[in-house]
């Protein structure tokens, strides 16, 4: 029998250890759920719901990694945001816009001297992704290369991203650092942003300056632009490939009203074939038939009910949301086993009278332990008053009261003994009278007077 217990508690003491050094953070498939997508293939994912705030997949979310060519969406922000009032300007390209090294491979070749707008630079930086394009930007908001990596990580500061850092606006110094939740706040600002959405979002753009050459530049995503891992619900925003950091894609989806951010990190490649693109196109179409958008509580739900008091003709009254609300759920998701509501009431019991539609509190609708949302809740029905239950309620309140009831048991005993001293005093004084009368009183002559004693 002892040899069993240490038994158990071995292997209770080994499994908990397993638990705790596994690195790999995935989210947990609910049953009769639609199975996620194989992610083997990627080092981070994550999958957030914008629209109905909600993580719907997460791969190592927390993990500090490389940020890699994802740097080029804070710097691809950036830019949009400082210069969006100046898309029709015209440049001049100096050495000083084009010193820096870090240009790397996929450049479209600025050179000293070409003519060119603000908009064309954006174009050629955040839809076509090169990297001396972001170089010039650079140089347009901050003055330099090293004063805008400067203004990146103020921003990424700002925002309380205390786990990510830049080092280049391109990414391709490949020491940039960052998390995939954190990413994905800059992800959202730029998304928000009309310009830099619409940008990321093109097909391909045409560009032909005095000096350059009509040429068409396509947008480097895959999904946006490309036959063969098309897909109509992506938009923007960011993809690149670095030798530490790996494949990388960042996009939303959009269908039915609905936006979902997708980030795939750490992407291999296998027989030449970039594995971020399908991974994320499946992860994209896995996601909106899982998830719909599911009513969990409607205006007609009896949320629960209350006691009513002072009342002859109801001891409960039913209480309900005004509104419905509708929240995105995994389709084997259960209202009121998976999905539950958490009920604040304002009062435990409600005295009549009071009328239809009375505040009464909140509930709050919870799915995997986190609140979807919280709707005020009122009575479906009035109370009237009963003047007869009223009195007796009246009067067990007086009798409840201890102060007061205190009160009045001492007012009742010094106005009991008052009474009774009285009843005595005045006792005594008669007795005194009527002795003194007797003394004093000349009786009749045929009337005997009794002796006293």
């Amino acid at each position: 029998m002892q040899n069993r217990f240490f038994l158990r508690r071995f292997v209770c003491m080994v499994t908990c250890l397993f638990l705790l050094l596994s690195p790999l953070t995935v989210t947990a498939e609910e049953p009769n759920a639609l199975p996620a997508p194989d992610t083997a293939d990627a080092s981070t994912v994550y999958l957030y719901h914008l629209s109905g705030d909600l993580v719907l997949y997460e791969k190592n979310a927390d993990a500090v990694i490389d940020a890699g060519a994802t740097a080029k969406l804070m710097a691809g922000y950036l830019a949009c945001r400082e210069l969006e009032g100046q898309l029709g300007r015209t440049l001049f390209l100096t050495p000083d816009m084009l010193t820096t090294n870090l240009g790397g491979y996929f450049r479209f070749g600025l050179s000293e001297g070409d003519v060119i707008r603000v908009d064309q630079l954006l174009y050629l930086a955040v839809c076509a992704g090169y990297n001396d394009a972001f170089d010039v930007l650079a140089y347009l908001v901050s003055g330099s290369v090293e004063a805008f990596v400067a203004d990146m990580n103020r921003e990424a500061a700002a925002l309380g991203l205390s786990n990510t850092l830049f080092t280049d606006p391109t990414g391709i110094d490949d020491s940039s650092r960052t998390t995939a939740k954190e990413l994905a706040v800059i992800a959202r600002l730029a998304y928000e942003h009309p310009l830099y959405k619409s940008i990321s979002s093109t097909t391909q753009y045409r560009i032909m300056t005095e000096t350059i050459a009509e040429k068409t530049v396509k947008n480097r995503n895959e999904l946006i632009s490309s036959t063969k891992n098309y897909n109509s619900k992506c938009r923007g925003l960011c993809v690149g490939s670095t030798n530490r950091a790996g494949n990388c894609v960042v996009t939303v989806a959009e269908y039915n009203g609905e936006a979902c951010l997708s980030i795939v990190m750490g992407g291999v490649d296998k027989d030449k074939v970039n594995t971020a693109y399908p991974l994320t196109d499946a992860l994209v179409e896995w996601v909106f038939k899982a998830y719909s958008y599911r009513e969990v509580i409607s205006p007609d739900t009896v949320v629960c009910t209350i006691p009513v008091t002072v009342s002859d003709m109801t001891t409960e009254v039913n209480v309900r949301t005004a509104e419905g609300l509708s929240c995105l759920l995994y389709g084997g998701a259960e209202i009121g086993k998976d999905v539950t509501y958490s009920i604040r009431l304002l009062h435990s019991e409600l005295e009549a009278p009071f009328a239809e539609g009375t505040f009464v509190g909140y509930v709050a609708v919870v799915y995997r332990e986190r609140v979807l949302g919280t709707l005020p809740l009122y009575t479906a029905e009035g109370a009237e008053r009963s003047s007869f239950i009223g009195s007796l309620k009246a009067i067990q309140a007086l009798t409840q009261n201890r102060p007061l009831m205190a009160g009045v048991i001492f007012f009742l005993t010094v106005l009991t003994a008052w009474i009774i001293t009285e009843q005595i005093l005045a006792r005594r004084r008669r007795h005194k009278w009527d002795k003194y009368f007797s003394d004093k009183m000349d009786y009749a002559p045929h009337v005997t007077r009794k002796k006293t004693k």
